[in-house]
C-alpha cells in the first residue's frame, strides 16, 4: 500500500492536521508535533457522516473509530476563513480509499456506517418541537390579544416545525453501508481491482 498524506483544516479555532494512511493504519499529526494513531488491527467502526460548510456543495467527515475510544476525525474541506471552505473531495475520496483498502482484509470485524448520528438528529427534533410550541403559542397569543396580522409569522414556525419533524420521522442515526455503493450515489466511478 502506497502512503496518502491528507492535510486539512478543520475549522478557524484549530491548526492544520495532516492524516497519513500506510501499511500500518491510519495517524493524524498536528502542527504542534502531536500524533495519535490508530492500528488497522485496533479500528472498530468507519462512520462517514454528512455534514454542511454553508455552501451547496457537499461535505463530509470520515470517523476512524478504535475500540478504545480513540477517534480520528478526517474532514471532506478545509477552512479558510469564516465562511470560505475549499472543498478537497478528490483528495479526501482518494485517502477513504486507502482506509477501506487498508481494512478490506478485516471486513467482517469492522462496523461500516454512513449517516447523522443519533444525538445530532435528536437535537434537531428538540429544536424541531420547540419551535412548533413557539409557532403555537405565538399563535395564541395573536388570538387572545386579537392582532390577526400577527398569524402569519406564527404559521411560519407551526410550518417549519411540523415539516421539519417529518422529515426526520423513521430516521433513527448511522447506517450499514456499502463503499462500492457509497460511491456510486456521490456520482464516484468505481474502478475495479487488478
Amino acid at each position: 500500500m502506497a502512503t496518502i498524506r491528507y492535510t486539512f483544516r478543520p475549522s478557524l479555532f484549530t491548526s492544520d492536521r495532516t492524516i497519513v494512511v500506510d501499511e500500518t493504519g491510519v495517524a493524524e499529526l498536528r502542527s504542534d508535533g502531536s500524533e495519535r494513531r490508530i492500528a488497522w488491527r485496533e479500528v472498530s467502526e468507519i462512520h462517514i457522516e454528512p455534514a454542511t460548510s454553508g455552501d451547496e456543495q457537499a461535505r463530509f467527515v470520515l470517523h476512524v473509530n478504535a475500540r478504545d475510544r480513540r477517534s480520528i476525525d478526517i474532514d471532506s474541506v478545509s477552512a479558510q476563513s469564516a465562511t470560505d471552505f475549499a472543498h478537497k473531495g478528490d483528495e479526501f475520496l482518494a485517502v477513504a480509499n486507502a482506509i477501506h483498502d487498508g481494512l478490506a482484509p478485516r471486513a467482517g470485524s469492522v462496523r461500516f456506517v454512513y449517516g447523522a448520528r443519533r444525538g445530532v438528529l435528536n437535537a434537531w427534533r428538540i429544536a424541531l418541537w420547540f419551535t412548533l410550541a413557539a409557532g403555537i403559542f405565538a399563535a395564541g397569543a395573536a388570538i387572545v390579544s386579537e392582532e390577526y396580522d400577527l398569524l402569519f409569522g406564527s404559521i411560519a414556525f407551526i410550518g417549519s416545525g411540523i415539516s421539519g419533524l417529518t422529515m426526520l420521522r423513521g430516521r433513527k442515526g448511522p447506517r450499514p453501508y456499502d463503499f462500492n455503493e457509497l460511491r456510486k450515489q456521490v456520482g464516484v466511478a468505481v474502478e475495479p481491482k487488478a
